[in-house]
């Protein structure tokens, strides 16, 4: 049995991501091949093809040869729920080594916006997936995330970091304490960025 073209193209835009920081790191491999054996359920049915399949797609990637504009091409062939399990997946494995890279963050905003999918949607996600981190955050693109460039006015991007922060203030608001400290860690780093735009 072959792995199917939905799920193929879900593994390229994760491995795109994966490799987006020039860092392919276990974690991130792993949660590749955790993803794919729970939406399938296949047990060891397609280990073997997944792995070939991340090693051929980790070599296009490190070469420059993985071609993000027919993936998108193609993804946006399939049906959407597809295309949003592609999303689910590239911001799990963006947060699986614990560091959010501004190359992978421009990945998932042009992904995002190439597969026409929802961006409140993914900033949930997103969170969400911040709080699962197996350790705190060690560095996140906050700026990245919250698309702030030298083209957004100070007071805009003062705005902007404001509703991060709130969000954060509100997800410390709990009785779990890794939740708490998590929160926490996303609220000094965010307060660092709110100083610059001050």
């Amino acid at each position: 049995m072959s792995i199917s073209k939905d799920y193929l193209l879900q593994i390229h835009l994760a491995v795109a991501i994966a490799l987006a920081d020039d860092k392919y790191s276990e974690s991130e491999e792993k949660t590749i091949k955790k993803w794919f054996e729970k939406e399938i359920n296949s047990g060891q049915i397609y280990s073997k093809e997944l792995d070939l399949e991340l090693k051929k797609t980790r070599k296009l990637a490190e070469s420059n040869k993985l071609d993000l504009k027919l993936i998108y091409l193609e993804m946006n062939s399939i049906e959407k729920r597809f295309k949003y399990k592609a999303m689910d997946l590239a911001i799990e494995v963006m947060t699986a080594d614990c560091v959010i890279h501004p190359k992978e963050v421009y990945l998932i905003h042009e992904m995002i916006e190439q597969l026409n999918l929802d961006n409140a949607t993914a900033k949930k996600y997103i969170l969400q997936q911040i709080l699962k981190m197996k350790k705190p955050p060690v560095s996140v693109d906050i700026e990245g995330l919250l698309k702030i460039n030298p083209t957004v006015s100070n007071n805009h991007a003062q705005k902007l970091i404001q509703k991060e922060f709130s969000r954060w203030v509100s997800a410390a608001v709990t009785n779990d304490e890794k939740q708490k400290t998590y929160a926490q860690k996303m609220i000094d780093i965010i307060s660092r960025i709110r100083e610059r735009y001050a």
